[in-house]
């Protein structure tokens, strides 16, 4: 699965709709540095795929670079399950989120701005519905074949 930023295709919205974190101090609870950071939001941009997954590049505003990739997905454990055709418990957990990505360099707060965004951003009904549009607007401009890559 190949994720793309929806800032690739709607940089507009994207920069006023762009979630940022804003830390004083360290995080009370996590011990994440005090700082800005941006939740890139990232989606899959194969033709036909419904994975109902957000990938969020976390990216740090005081040194530019990506300090945690998150995975989220929002669909139920049956909706997993029939999506990738098999009842291994393991692959339901990880699609489901919200999980670290294997396969992407993580910083060495990443644990903790995890766990940040599980107590604060997935709290929030409100944004991650507005995840959730930003996923079918995505998903609609992939279909009519826009891929775009910055």
């Amino acid at each position: 699965m190949p994720y793309q930023l929806f800032h690739d295709i709607f940089p507009n919205q994207a920069e006023r709709e762009t979630r940022v974190i804003h830390l004083s101090g360290p995080h009370p609870f996590t011990g994440v540095p005090a700082g800005e950071y941006g939740l890139l939001e990232a989606f899959c941009n194969e033709k036909g795929c419904d994975c109902r997954r957000v990938m969020w590049m976390v990216s740090s505003g005081r040194t530019n670079e990506t300090v945690a990739v998150v995975a989220y997905g929002w669909g139920s454990p049956s909706f997993y399950r029939n999506w990738y055709g098999g009842d291994d418990p393991y692959i339901v957990q990880e699609m489901r989120g919200p999980i670290l990505n294997l396969a992407s360099p993580q910083g060495p707060y990443a644990p903790a701005i995890l766990d940040m965004l599980t107590r604060i951003i997935l709290t929030d009904k409100q944004y991650i519905a507005r995840v959730k549009r930003h996923y079918t607007q995505f998903r609609n401009k992939i279909k009519t074949g826009a891929r775009f890559r910055a």
